[in-house]
């Protein structure tokens, strides 16, 4: 090595050496000058994600957890503001469980499209771990209830009602499961309806844990009619027709009660009449003792159930006062004495 490379290089090593504290300074100074540079282009971005759950067949979550956790971006502000919350995903992996029990279960997270190409990335959540109890997975079918709010219009009533599909495939916890009867649906508003309806509705699922096979809806058709009813009267009064003027009824008639049947509008109305039953006697000639069916009116709308009794027993004599009238009305023969002869 020539004298004047090492010349250069001495002193090229005196002048690095000379006021080195100050130059270490600066380096320090340089440091956090780049470190405020880089921390004024970074940021924070805060959201909720859902959470959902990855198990096998075998074992599935049995107590219940936070639907979503809180999620926190670090990066770049720019590039992070970009990120769809949808391209964080947020989930519990089961899969590594294989018995029941009480796990602390770590939140796991996966990004994907917008996410993906964002340098650089931290994510956290809040909170990191869950604690969960696993139970077996068990599964069942069992019928749609459903589910009807308020009443229908006055005199009118469901008669049938009808879902399709009748019954729905569950799946959960053992435990819940096994308590688990029907599958209601969303209630269906009735509001005085006075004719026949149908629809699509969802069926109710009272819990997370718990998850219905399907679509989780069904069809529904309710049928409305008009109200049918019955109703009872008691000592309905009878007229006595066709009876012969030299005759008339010597006992008074047994008490009649009849039942009747119809839509409730018209029953609720209907009164009987003076001449709603009847005892024809055109075929009593003469006094006795008679059995007479008891005759019945028709009434639009009305059916008759019973009569009772419906036939009436009547004693016939003969109209006394008739005959009294008859005899004072007739004039007495008169046949003239031997004095009215003479004379």
């Amino acid at each position: 090595m020539s004298k004047s490379s090492k010349f250069n290089i001495k002193t090229l090593t005196e002048k690095f050496l000379q006021d080195w504290s100050i130059k270490i300074i600066c380096l320090g100074v340089a440091f956090i000058i780049l470190l405020f540079y880089r921390r004024s282009t970074l940021g924070r971005r805060f959201f909720s994600a859902n959470i959902s759950i990855e198990s096998s067949s075998e074992l599935v979550a049995a107590s219940s957890y936070p639907g979503s956790v809180k999620v926190t971006l670090w990066g770049d502000a720019l590039s992070i503001s970009s990120i769809r919350e949808d391209d964080i995903e947020v989930y519990l992996d089961l899969r590594p469980y294989t018995k029941p029990g009480t796990f602390k279960v770590p939140v796991r997270n996966r990004i994907t499209g917008s996410a993906l190409n964002v340098e650089p990335l931290d994510i956290k959540t809040e909170p990191s771990a869950i604690e969960l109890r696993l139970e077996e997975s068990a599964a069942k079918r069992v019928p749609v209830d459903l589910v009807l709010k308020g009443s229908v219009a006055h005199s009118f009533e469901i008669s049938e009602t009808t879902v399709d599909p009748a019954t729905v495939e569950i799946r959960g916890p053992r435990s819940i499961i096994e308590k688990i009867e029907s599958m209601p649906t969303e209630p269906i508003l009735l509001e005085n309806r006075n004719t026949s309806f149908s629809g699509r509705t969802n069926l109710v699922n009272t819990t997370s844990l718990l998850n219905i096979v399907g679509t989780g809806k069904t069809d529904y058709w309710v049928k409305i009619v008009e109200k049918i009813i019955g109703k009872d009267f008691s000592n309905v009064p009878v007229q006595v027709i066709n009876l012969k003027p030299e005759l008339v009824l010597s006992s008074e008639l047994a008490p009649v009660s009849i039942s009747i049947s119809g839509k409730q509008n018209i029953v609720e109305a209907f009164q009987p009449t003076s001449q709603f039953l009847r005892l024809d006697c055109a075929e009593i000639t003469e006094p006795g003792e008679y059995n007479l069916k008891v005759l019945v009116a028709t009434s639009e709308g009305v059916q008759i159930t019973s009569v009772f009794p419906d036939t009436i027993a009547v004693s016939v004599d003969l109209n006394e006062e008739l005959l009294t009238t008859d005899d004072e009305t007739t004039e007495p023969d008169v046949t003239p004495d031997d004095s009215d002869l003479l004379e």
